[in-house]
């Protein structure tokens, strides 16, 4: 039935999509007959099921739900609710394959936390101001939760910058941001919802989006045009990623200002620090492994003393001369990635590389690996690994949809695989940006949540066939 689903899609075609499509590996129970009334439920929890799996017995005389823990019981009566009313004589054993299904979002904003420092981000302000504050960020919120509830994702790393209020440093905000606490209510009805939220705040790079705008004194690379190479011509290259000096104390003080923000409001098991894209180390004298290093194990230790775990992007853990298909952690030079012995070990590494092909993807082929992740678990580390939520009903050919969705299969096969291998596998992840109300509206094949879905079916399924190749 997926596969139908999904072809109706790929085609461009309007398509009724289900909430989540049940399983299709339903068992049917001989010798039985379909009563005339559904009898009523039953539900029981069985430990011995696999971790938010469910069994759903419809017999002739009685109708049994067993979940393995909360999450189990809601996923199968999720399945039940979208069975025919005359189904009966089924059993449907039904689990994910990854623990951790998760969205990525940045909400609209400026890009920058304060005023707009070039012509490119002026010229962009009257676009995208009119989304500001509270009335316009909750909505989004809510039509996000509902999206992943209904893929069956349970996990949304949530962007945090100058667009949000947060309580002990307004200054960074911008005059129409969000006050952080306007989110309690939405953060309570996710947790209801077996959605764990998890805040990211940039702390080292991209620092455009927080600190850079307010301290530019603070940073070590600021914003600014720099030469495209160190020692090239002098052609200018717009540098749009100023990177925090963690070495210096009052840096470390914001960051922990910032940290304890975040934990009070979230509560979260786990916090994003960012650290993606810092190419523009390879502009200052600063010894790029030793400081990447002591950037995340000071983020580290500060969540730690706070409760709670620390994930990082780990593009600049890679080195492309090395890792098929990854660029960033030799870029011009700059051996970022002699950082990953140096890391804290429980630190989990969120791969930022999208395709796993030897080309950039999708411009040519396919490899059925990722060799980022295998790299990265390699290193003892928990691992997630990262999918691009591109827009399902933009893209301007079939084809290109099927390469978004065999993109997602093959990062949650890779991921199936090394867990079945006994590398520490954190989860599976989709990443979606600029989240706007004109994507707000209903199926069929909607950017937000056609690309959620997508990502949730591979999570639960370990990347199984659900396209027609």
């Amino acid at each position: 039935m997926s596969v139908f689903l999904w072809l109706g899609i790929a085609l461009g075609g309007p398509v009724d999509l289900p909430v989540h499509p049940p399983p299709v590996a339903a068992q049917t129970i001989d010798d039985c007959v379909a009563p005339s009334q559904r009898p009523p439920l039953e539900t029981f929890t069985d430990p011995t099921l696999p971790a938010q799996g469910y069994r759903l017995e419809l017999r002739a005389d009685r109708l049994l739900l067993k979940g393995a823990d909360p999450a189990g019981l809601r996923y199968g009566a999720d399945t039940l609710a979208q069975l025919p009313d005359d189904a009966a004589c089924l059993v449907i054993d039904d689990a994910p394959r990854l623990t951790r299904r998760w969205a990525h979002v940045q909400l609209p904003g400026r890009s920058t936390g304060g005023d707009p420092l070039f012509p490119r981000h002026q010229a962009k302000v009257p676009a995208v101001a009119r989304y500001q504050g509270t009335s316009d960020y909750l909505p989004l919120l809510e039509h996000l939760l509902d999206s992943a509830v209904a893929a069956r994702l349970n996990g949304i790393v949530l962007e945090l910058n100058g667009m949000w209020r947060l309580p002990s440093h307004p200054e960074l905000a911008l005059p129409w941001a969000a006050p952080l606490e306007s989110l309690g209510p939405w953060l309570a009805r996710a947790r209801e919802q077996g959605v764990e939220v998890v805040p990211l705040v940039p702390l080292f790079t991209h620092q455009e989006q927080l600190l850079a705008p307010v301290y530019p004194e603070l940073m070590l690379a600021p914003m600014r045009h720099f030469p495209k190479k160190r020692a090239g011509p002098p052609d200018t290259l717009f540098w749009w990623n100023p990177i925090s000096d963690p070495s210096l104390p009052r840096v470390q003080q914001l960051r922990e200002d910032l940290l304890r923000d975040v934990v009070t409001i979230f509560e979260p098991k786990m916090v994003h620090v960012g650290h993606d894209e810092a190419g523009a180390l390879r502009f200052t004298q600063a010894e790029a492994p030793d400081l990447f290093a002591a950037s995340v194990s000071h983020a580290h230790k500060v969540v730690q003393a706070l409760g709670a775990g620390l994930a990082i992007w780990a593009d600049m853990l890679l080195d492309g001369r090395r890792i098929a298909g990854t660029a960033h952690g030799n870029e011009a030079g700059t051996p970022t990635w002699k950082a990953l012995s140096k890391l804290p070990a429980d630190v989990v590494l969120v791969d930022w590389q999208y395709h796993g092909a030897v080309t950039p993807w999708p411009q040519d082929g396919f490899i059925e690996d990722v060799p980022s992740l295998r790299f990265l678990a390699g290193s003892g580390r928990p691992v997630m690994g990262t999918a691009l939520g591109r827009p399902l009903n933009k893209l301007p050919v079939p084809k290109s949809r099927t390469l978004q969705v065999h993109q997602s299969a093959r990062i949650a096969r890779t991921l199936h695989a090394l867990d079945t291998e006994g590398a520490e596998v954190f989860g599976h992840l989709t990443a979606h940006f600029g989240l706007t109300p004109d994507r707000l509206d209903p199926w069929p094949g909607t950017d937000t949540a056609g690309s959620i879905y997508v990502a949730g079916l591979h999570g639960w399924t370990g990347g199984e066939q659900i396209w027609p190749r």
